[in-house]
C-alpha cells in the first residue's frame, strides 16, 4: 500500500503503539491480514485507539476479522458477560467493552468494503437492541434483588 508521508507517519505511530501494547497479538498478523490491519489503522483512528487501549481486542479481532456476521452473537455474548457482574461499575464496563469490540468489527468490515452499507446498519441496530435488552434484564434482576419483585395490586407478578 503506497501512502503519503503524513499517512505513513500515522501508520508508523499506530504500529509502534500496538507493538508496545500487544506484541504477541501483533505477531499473529501476517500476510494479507497484516495488510488489512495496516489499512484499518490508516483509515480509522477509532480502530487504532481501541486496539492500543483495550486488552485482548487485537487478538479477538484476529480471530474474528474474517467472520461474515456477528449479529447472532450479540445477545448470547452479552448475557454471558453480564452473568457474573455484581455491581453497576462492572455492568457499565462490560457494556462498553462489548460495544467497542463490535463497533471495531463493524468498522473493519466497512473499511475493507466487505459488505453493503445496509448490512452495517443492520448490525448496528442489532447491537443496539442487544445492548438495550441485556441492560434491561440485568437491571431488572438487580432491582428485584434490591427491592423485591414488582407485583400488581392484585398480588400477581408484574414484569413491567
Amino acid at each position: 500500500m503506497v501512502l503519503s508521508d503524513p499517512l505513513s507517519a500515522n501508520l508508523n505511530q499506530h504500529w509502534t503503539q500496538l507493538a508496545e501494547f500487544a506484541p504477541q497479538a501483533l505477531d499473529q498478523w501476517q500476510g494479507p491480514a497484516r495488510d488489512q490491519l495496516e489499512k484499518a489503522l490508516v483509515c480509522s483512528d477509532f480502530i487504532a485507539s481501541a486496539l492500543t487501549h483495550t486488552d485482548g481486542l487485537l487478538q479477538w479481532l484476529h480471530q474474528h476479522h474474517r467472520d461474515v456476521s456477528r449479529e447472532a452473537c450479540y445477545q448470547p455474548e452479552l448475557t454471558a458477560a453480564l452473568e457474573t457482574v455484581n455491581d453497576e461499575h462492572e455492568f457499565h464496563r462490560q457494556l462498553r467493552l462489548c460495544r467497542q469490540r463490535e463497533l471495531v468489527w463493524i468498522a473493519w468490515r466497512d473499511i475493507h468494503q466487505q459488505w453493503p452499507v445496509e448490512a452495517s446498519l443492520q448490525h448496528l441496530s442489532a447491537l443496539a437492541e442487544a445492548q438495550i435488552l441485556s441492560a434491561y434484564h440485568w437491571l431488572y434482576q438487580r432491582c428485584c434483588h434490591d427491592w423485591g419483585t414488582p407485583m400488581s395490586q392484585m398480588a400477581t407478578l408484574s414484569l413491567c
